[in-house]
Parts: structure tokens; sequence; C-alpha cells
């Protein structure tokens, strides 16, 4: 009698268990996650919009618990844009209440090697689909952009490494994650002070839609970058393709920045056509001027620039967009100003011809304590307009004249001309007296 007391008081105990319960998903149970979200058609016309699960390494298996990382690493620079970026998973839950109390978030997050650091993100019952996702960005539902993912240049390389079923130490909730490290400079470990006084330089930068580019100065594929190394050298001073690693044809000239004034710096002879992507260029991501400028304090200027594209004035701007100064970019210590740039609704569309060979930018800064040296002007062999052209004396002959002579003829002969020329007159004068008395 003890023993089925005892059997119907476990099984009731059991049953209420059961009933109390949370719906938790079984740890030891094995599920799958997949990075999905929309992509940028222009950067990215060779990858479906939606959803990007067929890219190697896109999916991943996993257990709650463990620490799991999804790569994608790809042949040319993507972008994500727009309405939705998150890790799609299998892991079953009833709301959004649910999905939290699996706890867990993103514990690495690395864009092209660069470590944006651990994030406690929402987990959702996405669209209510009875699914557990952790979003990541979103444009809907109010915006959201853990990493700032939507507004990042192209890269190429993604790895995301998450957490399930596990309580993780993550940042501060709302806290920005820490900006990529900037690359480091030789002998130059700080950013240095303006110099009112000093000399700088200005470089002009562009990107294809070809991935045809020069990159900002103070960038990984900048003079200094330490990303050239993994391209067999630094070609910053060229047309540079990362598609193939390749080396186009162009000609830059920069600017030697002496003090306030004009200056010009060009493209000239460029090749913008990507044996790899098979197709010639269609259009500039980005045109921009970069500079060795420090951006601390907009010590200076820039104003009435003309931009032109083949020798054709196509964009005149009294002042300069100044990135981190005229946009909400924290990432810029030093000057950058931007004429083109399609991931930045500030720029106007701009018309760009193709093929497109050559490039022009002139523009006149300020804030210097000095002021640009006027470039001499060659001498030249024109009258002034207002005044008749001197007479040319005829070259001086071989025998040459007195030590103080300047040329033509000596006084005597000039004398002996004249009087040759009375003496004709005279004479025709006498004949045709004697004709009339005839």
């Amino acid at each position: 009698m003890k023993r089925k007391k005892f059997a119907l008081t476990f099984a009731l105990l059991f049953a209420l268990l059961i009933t109390l319960a949370p719906a938790m998903p079984a740890a030891a149970a094995t599920y799958e996650a997949k990075l999905e979200g929309q992509l940028d058609n222009e950067v990215n016309a060779d990858v479906e919009e939606w959803g990007i699960g067929d890219l190697p390494g896109a999916t991943v298996s996993f257990e709650l618990g463990a620490e799991t990382t999804i790569t994608m690493e790809f042949d040319a620079p993507i972008k994500f844009t727009g309405n939705w970026t998150g890790i799609a998973t299998n892991v079953p839950v009833d709301s959004d209440e649910d999905a939290e109390a699996v706890l867990g978030g993103i514990t690495s997050f690395k864009v092209d090697g660069n470590e944006l650091g651990a994030r406690k993100v929402p987990l959702i019952n996405r669209d209510n689909g009875g699914t557990l996702t952790i979003d990541i960005a979103r444009q809907w539902g109010g915006e959201y952009d853990a990493y700032g993912l939507i507004e990042m240049a192209p890269f190429s390389k993604l790895e995301i490494t998450f957490i399930l079923g596990a309580e993780v130490d993550f940042m501060e909730e709302g806290a920005a994650p820490p900006p990529p490290a900037e690359p480091s400079i030789p002998d130059e470990p700080s950013i240095p002070a303006f110099d009112p006084s000093g000399e700088y330089h200005v470089f002009i930068g562009v990107v294809s839609n070809t991935w045809i580019f020069r990159d900002p100065w103070h960038s990984d594929l900048g003079e200094f970058g330490s990303a050239w190394d993994s391209h067999g050298g630094n070609y910053f001073n060229n047309l540079f393709e990362t598609n193939d690693s390749s080396v186009h044809k162009g000609t830059f000239t920069d600017a030697v920045i002496k003090g306030n004034g004009t200056y010009k710096v060009t493209l000239k002879d460029a090749d913008f056509d990507s044996s790899v992507k098979e197709g010639p260029m269609e259009f500039l991501h980005q045109l921009f001027l970069s500079s060795d400028i420090p951006l601390e304090g907009a010590p200076v200027q820039f104003t009435d620039i003309r931009v032109r594209f083949n020798g054709v004035t196509r964009g005149e701007f009294d002042t300069g967009y100044v990135y981190g100064i005229d946009s909400s970019d924290n990432s810029k210590f030093y000057y950058e100003v931007g004429f083109i740039n399609t991931w930045n609704n500030d720029l106007e569309e701009m018309m760009v011809p193709t093929p497109l060979t050559d490039i022009e930018i002139e523009f006149t800064i300020s804030g210097f304590a000095y002021d640009k040296e006027e470039e001499d002007v060659p001498p030249t062999d024109v009258a002034p307009t207002d005044e008749a052209p001197a007479a040319t004396s005829p070259s001086p002959s071989p025998a040459g004249g007195d030590d103080d002579d300047e040329g033509g003829f000596p006084g005597w002969a000039i004398g002996l001309i004249i009087g040759g020329a009375a003496i004709i007159i005279v004479v025709v004068v006498v004949v045709v007296m004697k004709g009339k008395k005839g």
C-alpha cells in the first residue's frame, strides 16, 4: 500500500514539474543558425537579395551553451542595406519573451579582422514564426543597428561569434561598440596638432563600381596602411583593384599645401574597367579628397570647389562636405571632403561620363597663417594690347659696327641712301620738264 502511495505521489509531482516548467529547448539538442539579410543590389549584383544562407560558411550547427562562429569571406567586398539583418535559428520559441528567456547574444563581431566587441542584442520570435532570431540590425519596428552594419563601408570578411542558452557578461545595454582600431603609422603614435605655419598634402580618392580605387590617406589601404601586406606591396599611389590585387593604368597628381590658396589634384589616363567582373565601369561609388591635415578643431576650410570629368565641369561647391564635421562619422581624424558617396544621402548625385579617364578637382583652402606664393609667370614676347607693336629692326650684318652700335645700318650708309634718293628725284624732274618742252 505504501509503495502505491509513493508511486502516485511521484507521478503527481512529475506532472506538476512538467506543467510549471517554461517552454525551454533541450540543452543537448543540435540546432542550425544562418546569417540572413538584405544586400545592396548595386554592390552585390551577383548575390541574391534576400537570404545568404547558400554562401560558404553562412550556415552552422550549434548547441545551446556553446560559442559558435559564422564566417563569411567574399571574393569582392559586400554591403548589407535596409530592412533587416540577423542570425536566424531553428530554436523553437512561442514569443519574444520566450526568446529572451533563452539568454545569450553576440560575443565577438569582426569586420575584415577588426574586432567590434561583444554585444547583448535582442533575441526575438521573428515575425511570430515560432523560431528564435538574433537581431543585429533593422529599419522597421524601431530602428536598431548594433554595429553600424547598414552604414558600414563594403567589406570582404565577416566573423560573428554567438552563444545561446547561457548568461554572458556583455557591454552595457545601449553602449556604443568600440570603433575599429586605427592603423598604426610609423613614428606617429598619436594624431599631431595642426600647425598653421606647416606644410600638408591633399590626395584625390576614388572608388568605382568595379572596385578599382584609391582609399583615403589615413586608412588600412592608405599610404601607411597595414592591409597592403596581403596584396604583396603598397600601391597607395596607384589605381588598385582588390578583385585580383592588380594595378590599373592611371596617374595621380596630388597637391602640396603651402599656405592659403587655390590648388588642384588630378587623375589622368585612368582605366576603371575590370577583367575580373567582366564589365566596364558604370558609375563611381565614391569621389573625395583625403589629406594629412588633422581634423581636430576644424582648423581649415575647403571652398570654391570644381569637379571636372574628362575636362568638363560636372560639380561646383561653395564649401566642401567634410566627414566628421558635416556628418556624424566619428572615425575620421584627418580631413576628408566628399563629393560622391552612394552610401551617404547628404551628397547629391553627379553625372559621371563613361568611359571615365580624367578627374580634376580644384579647390581653395584657408585657415593657415600664411599665403601660398604666387606661381612665377613665364615671360612672353606678346606686346601689351593697348600699345602698338614695336618696330622690328633688321638683323645686324655679319661685319657688325661700332662697339656701342645696337645693330642695323650705320649712320653713314643711311646718309648715302637719302642723298642718292634726292639725286634720282632731281634727274626725273629734269627729264619730265624737257619732255614737256619738246
